[in-house]
């Protein structure tokens, strides 16, 4: 993960994946969320344009 500034970070996925897991490092995780296209951010459980 590589921090981008104003609290947002950038990650690099593997193509062909379809869905991402984050986590918080202290045992807590979201579910599988779908993956939308690519330059987009997720906050609070919904995507938008970044």
């Amino acid at each position: 993960m590589t921090y981008v500034g104003s609290g947002v970070y950038s990650i690099e996925i593997p193509e062909g994946a379809e869905y991402i897991i984050f986590n918080d490092g202290n045992g807590s995780q979201t579910s599988d969320i779908a993956l939308q296209e690519i330059d987009k951010i997720y906050n609070n459980g919904s995507w938008s344009n970044y």
